[in-house]
């Protein structure tokens, strides 16, 4: 990571504060500003002197031609909390922002422009990883798709690839870093599809070099998200939790189970039973092909805590666009990029 800039901040606030700390439920952000400046929350220098521009900005805030909306603030904190978390050990439960968390959703709604539209159009988030980044961010998009009265929203994610990643277009290769928007390329389905967006050049991220079993590579950062099919899952809680498979092998027949590296043989003679098995199984398979593995959506950084199932080959996979049974290989090394 690149070196955080140099500043000065006096341990002591140097702006007015009220008296009396502002109410939670009326007014998170100012709330959390009051505690950093009275110094009942232990911040850095940087949180702090973001703390200071809030109170120093609700001085000023006429002057400036700003308004602050503490309950424009509040439904941004309130909506991410309606929302729940999809997987994992919270997975169903609604979702509950931290102090700090409140603080930076709430500002970047709550800060408004005379004219109604929010002050901050750009927002630097940084913190370590496992601090629910990915799902802030999710809830982030979904505030600014269905709930900020915008009309035909559109919301895009971003996670770097190198400038030098060769693209596929319609009218042949580029590289990332030659995309411009207007251009055509193919999206996760094959079909050509317009870049509508392009980000500016990321630098500093913690990048990694993924490699195929085809020996082709690529660098992305951390955050880029996969499509994989995985042949094993990482259980949240510890342990894992294989696909199971079935094997056929003359007259016996093998079943894994879901539940433990055991498996079960049989050989039946009796044909109506022969069939009912086949029946059951049949409608198994429907609902969970156990020949597969677990299609889903993973980051650079899940992939590498992944990268190998228990018999240490290969445990991802990713799809050829178009066409789900095919792969385009499998992800047999991650390594550190500088």
């Amino acid at each position: 990571m690149p070196a955080m800039p140099r500043v000065k901040a006096s341990k002591r606030s140097s702006v007015a504060l009220p008296e009396r700390r502002p109410s939670t439920d009326r007014d998170p952000v100012s709330a959390y500003a009051w505690d950093v400046l009275q110094g009942k929350v232990i911040t850095g220098q940087l949180v702090r002197l973001a703390c200071e521009r809030h109170f120093r900005d609700l001085a000023q805030a006429k002057k400036k031609g700003f308004e602050w909306r503490p309950d424009i603030a509040r439904h941004a904190i309130q909506f991410v909390e309606y929302c729940r978390h999809s997987k994992g050990e919270w997975a169903g439960q609604r979702i509950r922002l931290t102090a700090w968390q409140q603080f930076v959703r709430g500002s970047a709604f709550g800060w408004l422009r005379a004219n109604g539209t929010r002050r901050f159009r750009v927002i630097y988030e940084e913190c370590a990883r496992k601090n629910g980044k990915s799902t802030n961010a999710a809830t982030v998009a979904l505030k600014c798709l269905i709930a900020d009265g915008e009309p035909g929203a559109d919301v895009f994610s971003a996670a770097p690839l190198a400038l030098d990643t060769l693209i596929p277009t319609i009218h042949g290769w580029k590289t990332m870093g030659e995309l411009t928007i207007g251009d055509v390329v193919f999206s996760e389905t094959g079909d050509p599809c317009n870049v509508t967006y392009v980000s500016p050049v990321l630098e500093g991220r913690e990048c990694y070099e993924l490699k195929f079993t085809d020996e082709t590579t690529v660098v992305c950062d951390s955050e880029h998200r996969w499509l994989t099919d995985a042949t094993q899952i990482r259980d949240p809680i510890g342990g894992s939790r294989s696909m199971p498979t079935l094997r056929r092998e003359g007259d016996r027949k093998a079943v894994f189970s879901l539940h433990n590296r055991k498996h079960y043989v049989c050989a039946w003679d009796d044909l109506f039973r022969e069939e009912s098995f086949e029946r059951a199984l049949s409608d198994a398979l429907t609902e969970q092909p156990l020949s597969r593995g677990r299609l889903g959506v993973r980051t650079t950084a899940d992939i590498l805590a992944s990268l190998t199932n228990s018999h240490g080959q290969p445990n991802h996979r990713v799809p050829a666009p178009g066409a789900r049974s095919n792969h385009l290989g499998e992800i047999c090394r991650v390594i550190n990029y500088d």
